[in-house]
């Protein structure tokens, strides 16, 4: 008899935009857990005193809890927001 394995067919990639705050900060985000991997991180900005050339910073932002994550290095003030592209590993 033959064994089966269950294989995922499809990647189920999730989106969320978080308000910036400071470093080592809680910032809610919505859907992500601890088992999800984060694929792309970005900050930009808001506004006409903001530069509309992101910044990536995948390696800066991870998940703290299930529903949070972080921006380990750089403080990001109300201007700025994170832009979180995860796999959603649940599904």
């Amino acid at each position: 008899m033959a064994y089966m394995t269950k294989a995922k067919d499809a990647l189920c990639l999730r989106f969320s935009i978080v308000a910036g705050t400071g470093t080592a900060t809680n910032i809610a985000c919505t859907g992500i857990t601890t088992e999800d991997t984060i694929i792309a991180a970005w900050t930009a900005g808001v506004g006409a005193t903001s530069t509309a050339v992101p910044d990536d910073v995948t390696d800066e932002v991870s998940i703290t809890s299930d529903g949070y994550v972080q921006h380990s290095t750089t403080a990001l003030g109300g201007s700025k927001y994170i832009h979180i592209l995860w796999a959603d590993n649940s599904r």
